[in-house]
């Protein structure tokens, strides 16, 4: 996806003309994803979406975990019966790994690394990825807008297998609970 279809892209999203029901984003990192979670929390705000910092607010060193634990309850949360609201992460870490690791520890959580427009839709399209976990290290802020754009624009394909995979993965989270 190059500069013209990023445009195209937010456009539509400005316009509402993209058929997706904007989720609430809840935006989270640590010390060294700070900067780049700053830069998409501004962005999307602008998008027209409700946002949430769930921290760091400062570069002081902090621990990855607390963090995504801010962005998954309220993931968690909206998933119970009679919520109406959808609820999407985003975490950042240096490499997004971490992130991953701490957000995919709740049994209910979909989180799925990207390092480019093609795993952030695969995240969505064959995973249906609650959260998204991105690198600073590298990922640069316009590669992160276009997929994390992308993410949130492409629907779900519960064809068989994908649903397959997914439930055999969560249910292996609830038999072996880690919180």
């Amino acid at each position: 996806m190059g500069k013209t279809e990023l445009i195209e892209l937010e456009n539509l999203v400005l316009k509402e003309q993209v058929h997706i029901k904007k989720p609430w984003l809840f935006f989270g990192s640590d010390h060294a994803g700070l900067e780049l979670k700053d830069k998409m929390f501004q962005y999307f705000k602008g998008l027209g979406y409700e946002v949430y910092d769930a921290g760091t607010k400062t570069s002081q060193s902090c621990d990855y975990p607390d963090i995504a634990q801010s962005v998954c309850m309220p993931v968690l949360e909206s998933k119970k019966p009679g919520m109406e609201i959808d609820v999407f992460g985003v975490l950042f870490c240096y490499s997004g790994q971490g992130m991953s690791r701490a957000a995919n520890g709740y049994s209910d959580v979909i989180a799925e690394v990207a390092w480019n427009v093609e795993t952030a839709k695969h995240a969505r399209e064959h995973s249906n990825s609650d959260i998204l976990t991105l690198g600073q290290g590298s990922v640069e802020p316009e590669l992160a807008k276009e997929m994390i754009l992308t993410w949130l624009v492409t629907p779900y394909v519960p064809d068989d297998r994908h649903e397959r995979r997914r439930k055999k993965t969560l249910d292996i989270r609830r038999r072996n609970p880690l919180i």
